[in-house]
């Protein structure tokens, strides 16, 4: 049995697929199995994976079911003591696997490794690092609760861990990565490798760069999770952020011009000032007034934007 059990899921992605399972491939951990499932493709896909030979990889082809539901398909066919996920058109490192494996066995308690990532565009050149001042390790809710800052192709998982709770969302489309690291942040520790093993591609296919979509779904996510925490902190951050990301939502649907009726003075409420007003806030009082975001929101609120 394979100790790392790599899923791709992919639809349409006859551009990119064979250099993503090259990269896998390509890894100095070589103990793994390679999943991948074709989500009902209608381009060159299947032919292009058929020609990829090696006996690690799985093939399976099914009617297209969307990112989701064929992620927690993966999910279940993996027989992996760790479970890495890789996009269609995102590559790793060589030494992506080895690196979190080895993190992995040498701190039992952590259920998610995740790394830093270098932002590609469609012809792979590197736009720079994602990189950030604080890597953050250990009990993430509340950082988790304030921002998503995981890049989902540097994840690897515990199978255990990751299949103690229901899989990904197949009603979020943007988030449903977020609301699984959430959901995860309750039951194990994360870990970072604090160095780029993954680069992930920017081009017209993603489903990220949505700003409207990504906002909505988010204040789904921390509404769920506030409703079902009993941590009346951690309760209140993720209420508090909640407004926050109402806030963000009511500015990208005025600046992309989606509510042309908005009165102007509206539209100087809910401009980038006041967001970033309200985010200074957020990051630099220790508990935000609850009165505070609900002021801020009530001229949104009355023009019926959030």
């Amino acid at each position: 049995m394979p100790r790392v059990s790599v899923n791709i899921c992919c639809y349409n992605g006859e551009k990119y697929i064979a250099e993503t399972i090259q990269s896998v491939l390509d890894q100095t951990y070589s103990d793994f199995e390679l999943i991948v499932i074709n989500d009902g493709s209608k381009d060159a896909s299947e032919k292009v994976i058929l020609g990829i030979k090696d006996e690690r990889i799985k093939y399976f082809r099914q009617e297209n079911k969307g990112l989701s539901e064929t992620r927690n398909r993966a999910i279940s066919l993996s027989s992996g003591e760790f479970i890495a996920i890789l996009d269609q058109d995102d590559v790793w490192e060589t030494e992506k696997l080895a690196q979190q494996v080895n993190l992995m066995d040498t701190r039992p308690a952590v259920g998610v490794v995740y790394t830093d990532a270098y932002p590609v565009n469609a012809k792979g050149d590197v736009l720079g690092i994602r990189g950030r001042d604080t890597y953050f390790t250990g009990q993430l809710v509340p950082a988790l609760l304030r921002n998503n800052f995981i890049c989902c192709p540097t994840v690897m998982f515990r199978a255990a861990c990751l299949k103690r709770i229901p899989g990904f969302r197949t009603d979020l489309k943007i988030a449903e990565e977020y609301d699984l690291y959430l959901r995860l942040s309750r039951i194990c520790d994360f870990a970072c490798v604090e160095r780029p093993l993954a680069r992930y591609r920017l081009h017209a296919g993603n489903t990220s760069g949505d700003m409207v979509r990504d906002y909505s779904e988010a204040i789904v996510c921390l509404a769920d999770f506030a409703s079902a925490e009993n941590n009346d902190r951690l309760r209140k951050i993720a209420v508090r952020y909640a407004d926050y990301c109402r806030l963000r939502l009511a500015a990208a649907l005025i600046w992309k011009e989606r509510r042309g009726d908005v009165p102007d003075v509206l539209k100087v409420l809910s401009s980038g000032y006041l967001v970033r007003l309200f985010g200074f806030v957020l990051e630099h009082v220790s508990v935000a007034p609850s009165w505070f975001s609900r002021i801020l929101l009530l001229p949104l609120k009355y023009a019926g934007i959030v």
